[in-house]
């Protein structure tokens, strides 16, 4: 007689592991084992070094700045929007005022893509203690990378937390 092997379920809140257990969802920050455990609770979530934290994109460098996405897909065509001096060590946000179709296409060029998409009031990439770079950026689209474009000045913003700039490049 042949053995069929019983396939396991897990609840909506839980993963079926490669050793057939069901594992539950792991928070931000939260110890971790497989990429899958911290998906459950967000999407873009991945287990870097055994702890569920967010995915960061290679970054590029233009002009004296390092831009990068984070907190988006594995493909690197979405999240939010960061740059930092070259060289820096603490990376930094772009507000959301006046972020439009144009400014997102002007950093899609920054890290290599050619256009892009504003996202605005992703919950996804809200970041808590938001450190801001640029605010209020108005690029006209003529621009090599974001910061040739006209913005309040480095550190300068009225932003809150949730005012993270994201984009979708293509």
């Amino acid at each position: 007689m042949e053995m069929v092997k019983f396939e396991e379920t897990c609840p909506a809140d839980q993963w079926l592991s490669p050793d057939d257990e069901c594992l539950t969802a792991v928070t931000f920050g939260g110890e971790c084992s497989y990429d899958e455990e911290c998906a459950l609770t967000n999407p873009n979530f991945i287990c870097p070094d055994d702890r569920c934290g967010e995915r960061y994109c290679p970054a590029t460098t233009a002009g004296n700045h390092e831009f990068r996405l984070a907190g988006g897909d594995a493909a690197c065509r979405t999240g939010r929007v960061e740059v930092r001096p070259l060289g820096g060590d603490v990376w930094g946000q772009v507000c959301d005022d006046d972020w439009g179709n144009v400014d997102a296409t002007v950093f899609c060029r920054s890290i290599g893509l050619t256009s892009g998409e504003a996202i605005l009031g992703s919950r996804h990439w809200y970041v808590t203690g938001a450190v801001f770079r640029m605010d209020n950026v108005q690029c006209t689209g003529d621009e090599n990378h974001l910061l040739e474009c006209p913005y309040n000045g480095w550190n300068e913003h009225n932003c809150a937390d949730s005012e993270v700039a994201s984009v979708t490049c293509s």
